[in-house]
């Protein structure tokens, strides 16, 4: 099955699985596709950090940055892929200024 959320970035750092409702957790845990997205009015960039940095990942630590969009056009999307499913969610962190948005779409 595939799912889409919108993850909306506060003060502290957050995992993907954050946003995955409650309904939704047994079935979403982990993915074999992951596409993830800032929106096109995002005014700067988000930073993904693993799991090993968490609520720590920041500007200065971190695994990969997504740059915000420009002139209301989304970048191109980040892509991850595991076969295995092995993937969980609640290993990714992201980071940025508040109000920022993160578009998720993902294989289970």
């Amino acid at each position: 099955m595939t799912w889409s959320y919108t993850l909306t970035l506060g003060a502290t750092p957050v995992a993907l699985s954050s946003v995955i409702p409650a309904a939704d957790v047994t079935r979403v845990r982990a993915a074999k596709f992951l596409s993830v997205q800032p929106d096109g009015g995002n005014g700067g960039p988000l930073y993904v950090g693993g799991s090993n940095a968490g609520a720590l990942t920041s500007s200065t630590n971190y695994g990969f940055r997504l740059e915000g969009g420009a002139s209301g056009v989304p970048p191109a999307p980040f892509i991850w892929e595991d076969t295995n499913a092995a993937s969980l969610l609640s290993e990714f962190w992201v980071a940025g200024a508040t109000g920022l948005s993160l578009h998720i779409f993902l294989k289970d």
